[in-house]
């Protein structure tokens, strides 16, 4: 992608590291800054491949966030928030389609890590940020 403006800005459709490359001319003096960038997206929606989802947002969270989901089966889903130390520190059931919110006030700043689990089984795991 090539722009022109004073201060441009790319969106990137997944997740990964990229090579990121900045030309900048004054009269007729160029200079090239290439450097690579890592993306790591918060806040979206996280698919897995049988069609059960979690979305987490906003994330970073400061004093709640909502879960969102979707558990295609009759099943339920059990969704895990841990610290950094892998302690669990909250647990609930989810089913069907639906949302709750998660009440993050008493929990530190910080990152924490998250799982959705199907008949015991990791169906997706991610990071929660706690900023206030």
């Amino acid at each position: 992608s090539t722009s022109t403006e004073y201060n441009p800005v790319f969106t990137y459709a997944e997740d990964g590291v990229y090579e990121v490359s900045l030309t900048v001319v004054v009269c007729n003096d160029t200079s090239v800054l290439v450097q690579e960038v890592a993306i790591i997206g918060v806040g979206i929606e996280e698919l897995n491949t049988r069609g059960n989802w979690i979305k987490i947002n906003p994330n970073p969270s400061n004093n709640q966030t909502v879960l969102s989901y979707k558990i295609l089966s009759n099943k339920t889903a059990t969704f895990k928030l841990y610290n950094a130390s892998g302690k669990p520190i909250y647990q609930t059931k989810l089913q069907g389609n639906g949302s709750q919110i998660l009440n993050t006030s008493a929990y530190s700043d910080g990152i924490y890590f998250y799982e959705l689990l199907l008949e015991n089984k990791v169906v997706k795991n991610g990071k929660l940020a706690i900023i206030r």
